[in-house]
């Protein structure tokens, strides 16, 4: 996943679901801009089903800042 223009990456705060589990992939650090998390494992869903909606949530704690998703892919190993 990259997220670009974020003026401030400290920000940021990433959110995966998926049914009633809810896991934390991002929590901001650092102070520059934009993030990329590139083939990092996401623990959490260990004997979840890997059917049904899968939701990102990307959360901007400086409500004056934006930014854009890029791009995001989830790839699971089942």
């Amino acid at each position: 996943m990259c997220i670009r223009d974020s003026t401030y990456r400290g920000d940021l705060t990433i959110l995966l679901t998926n049914g009633n589990r809810e896991v934390t992939v991002y929590r901001g650090e650092g102070s520059s801009d934009n993030v990329t998390l590139s083939g990092e494992p996401v623990s959490g869903f260990t004997g979840a089903d890997a059917k049904g909606d899968w939701t990102l949530q990307v959360i901007d704690s400086a409500s004056r800042d934006i930014g854009t998703i890029d791009s995001w892919t989830l790839y699971l190993d089942i």
